[in-house]
């Protein structure tokens, strides 16, 4: 499906093991209506595996607007989406091992996001790849690095009625 990442397009490539890391987490800490019924979230973005950075990748369509990071509120319009693409990023280079709390205000429908974690390097089951990097070619961007992903869902939580009929 759509993604928000570059490597969509061509790029040089290797073949790589499949390994078994865990997936970045979204904790939903709370949801609440808004004006023109849309919804705030307030949620933590965690690495389980530790890495320094965290990404959210967002579709622009579904998200107004991004409340704060870290606790700390962004300029309004500062964080309006400047590329073509139909993302909308939020991106987190320091975030430590409680992870960083990210409010937003989204639209009444439910969606689905990309989360992702960045570390630095390659672990050890990755030196097949350097191996067959040409000598004239060079890590560009950030370098190496190890990126884990998952899919996760922006959903209204579950009424009591709902979940009632869930369980009967």
């Amino acid at each position: 499906g759509p993604s928000p990442l570059p490597w969509g397009r061509t790029t040089f490539r290797g073949p790589a093991p499949a390994l078994d890391l865990p997936s970045p987490e979204l904790e939903v800490l709370s949801v609440t209506a808004a004006a023109a019924g849309q919804r705030l979230f307030r949620v933590r973005l965690r690495s389980l595996r530790g890495a320094p950075q965290v990404q959210l990748g967002l579709p622009a369509a579904s998200v107004s607007e991004v409340l704060s990071v870290g606790g700390k509120p962004l300029p309004p319009g500062a964080h309006k989406n400047r590329s073509a693409s139909d993302w909308r990023l939020v991106t987190v280079h320091t975030v430590g091992p409680e992870g960083v709390e990210v409010e937003l205000r989204v639209a009444a429908e439910d969606f689905e996001a990309q989360l992702l974690d960045r570390s630095y390097g390659l672990p050890v089951e990755g030196a097949a790849l350097l191996a067959a990097r040409p000598p004239t070619a060079s890590a560009t961007g950030w370098g190496d690095m190890t990126v884990v992903r998952s899919r996760v869902r922006f959903a209204a939580p579950a009424t009591a009625a709902h979940r009632a009929s869930l369980a009967g």
